[in-house]
């Protein structure tokens, strides 16, 4: 069965900077206690101007999930990340067709959670270090949590700018294990791992899997509608891809299947397997696309067998 870390989400022209790539609920009182969400923020909103980080961390949830236009959210974040933001729409201006404002918000709005759980809090004057979970899962999410299946931790770390308090970081990580797998994902605002990828980078070459990725993003340059579709493949030794299949979870998927099995076919040129994969030369991944523009790939994920929906599309006899 795959174990695997949730891969760099790759955005068509969207930096992994701001948004890496969910959560809902909040307790306070030093043992916890639910606070639900507000009402939507404005930049002159009081609420904006609470000295207590407790209720502005309440406010900023919800007003997310309540937020018609990016505009409404940037009070709540530091100058850097505004200047983050405003390079990522610039970045994405070059590309036609692509609503970046409605792209940063249907991000923010599909991950972030509307109310948090404090599992723990280090406060000091002008900073606080949130750790957090959420308190109201999705119906799938949360069966497969009393299964000891989920979990899904947060970190929240407000800083003070100008006397008022602003989102300096929003991290989230969950881990699920389902019939498709092991998974790992983190998405959020992390200034700090920005700052450690970017250091790592200029370091060390790209991983193999990052080549890997990165190779099948480039020959993918375009998506309609949404849509997810997963992709299981063995690599042979000089990187050719000797044996590979597709499926989609999702009802009327079948051209997107069609697509996404072109774009596979078409990559001839991949790195020859390093020495440390050669015992695991079967990969998965998945690709994703939003209405908004937005395309991620996941993965490749590496193991000594195929995922069993590859044997269950087969007809084999699942292990």
């Amino acid at each position: 069965m795959f174990k695997c870390a949730y891969s760099k989400i790759v955005l068509s022209v969207v930096a992994a900077s701001l948004l890496t790539s969910a959560a809902e609920a909040r307790e306070f009182d030093r043992s916890h206690k639910l606070i639900a969400g507000g009402k939507t923020a404005n930049a002159d909103d009081a609420s904006l101007s609470t000295t207590d980080p407790d209720k502005f961390m309440t406010f900023y949830y919800s007003s997310i999930k309540k937020a018609d236009k990016l505009d409404k959210l940037l009070p709540f974040y530091t100058r850097a990340q505004l200047d983050d933001m405003d390079k990522m729409k610039k970045e994405g201006g070059t590309e036609d067709g692509i609503d970046m404002d409605g792209l940063m918000l249907e991000m923010l709005k599909s991950e972030q959670p509307t109310a948090v759980k404090i599992l723990s809090a280090n406060r000091a004057a002008d900073r606080v270090e949130y750790k957090l979970e959420p308190a109201n899962l999705p119906p799938d999410k949360l069966a497969l949590k009393e299964k000891g299946n989920f979990t899904m931790t947060g970190e929240l770390v407000l800083v003070k700018e100008d006397g008022k308090w602003k989102v300096y970081k929003d991290y989230w990580q969950s881990h699920t294990k389902d019939d498709s797998g092991e998974f790992s994902s983190s998405f959020g605002i992390n200034p700090d791992r920005k700052k450690e990828r970017e250091a790592q980078e200029a370091k060390e070459p790209p991983s193999f899997d990052s080549q890997l990725r990165d190779r099948f993003f480039k020959e993918w340059t375009s998506a309609s509608g949404k849509g997810s579709v997963s992709v299981a493949f063995r690599l042979g030794e000089n990187g050719e891809i000797a044996e590979s299949y597709f499926m989609s979870k999702e009802a009327g998927q079948e051209k997107s299947v069609e697509a996404i099995k072109d774009i596979v076919h078409k990559v001839t040129d991949l790195p020859s397997l390093p020495d440390d994969f050669k015992s695991k030369p079967y990969a998965w991944m998945c690709f994703s696309w939003s209405e908004k523009g937005a395309r991620a790939i996941s993965g490749p994920y590496f193991d000594d067998e195929f995922p069993d929906w590859v044997s269950e599309q087969r007809g084999d006899s699942v292990k």
